[in-house]
């Protein structure tokens, strides 16, 4: 979409925006999943901040698992 107001044309993305919480959501669903802190270092937040965020993705309907042995989060 274009808006042209005194002879300048300026362009507006609608995309949507690319919050923490899509972030994490689209983190989970890499191939090899994701580790905490992974998302502490790439969001810059705090551990409980990124399992609040995987627990957002969850309940937006989204089946996460855990595999213990590996710390690894993962959406299917």
């Amino acid at each position: 979409m274009f808006f042209a107001s005194e002879n300048i044309l300026i362009s507006v993305t609608l995309a949507p925006k690319l919050t923490k919480k899509r972030r994490v959501g689209l983190m989970l669903k890499r191939p090899g999943g994701v580790k905490v802190a992974t998302i502490m270092s790439e969001l810059d937040v705090t551990e409980p901040a990124a399992k609040a965020l995987i627990g957002d993705v969850r309940r937006e309907g989204n089946k996460v698992t855990l595999d213990r042995k590996t710390a690894v989060y993962k959406a299917t």
